[in-house]
């Protein structure tokens, strides 16, 4: 009899314990997200925009320098809807092992 209260007890004990590590994981959000401004500037450098930016820090280092959300909102609306959604629906990745764009022809009309 002791012996089936003792193992109840450590049964419960790690249920508790499971339990608090699901609330643990689902509390905390993923570490391996990216900034939002970083996904913004990846997306302006695949896009290459600086070559059509107003700073020329981004000009010269071919490459997004300043606040790539006033880039976003100039050029995106520029851009094909097909383009747009085909941004929209890519998956954001920590290092870019290709470009979204799968050519400079995908930014013709």
């Amino acid at each position: 009899m002791n012996d089936t209260r003792h193992r109840i007890h450590d049964l419960t004990h790690q249920m508790f314990d499971a339990a608090e590590a699901i609330v643990k994981r689902i509390a905390t959000p993923p570490l391996d997200q990216p900034p939002v401004t970083t996904l913004r500037r990846q997306l302006a450098n695949q896009l290459a925009l600086s070559q059509f930016c107003a700073n020329n820090r981004c000009r010269r280092a071919h490459c997004c320098r300043g606040e790539p959300l006033d880039c976003l909102h100039v050029s995106l609306p520029l851009l094909p809807h097909a383009l747009v959604e085909r941004l929209k629906m890519a998956k954001p990745r920590r290092r870019a092992t290709r470009p979204i764009l799968d050519s400079p022809r995908d930014l013709r009309p």
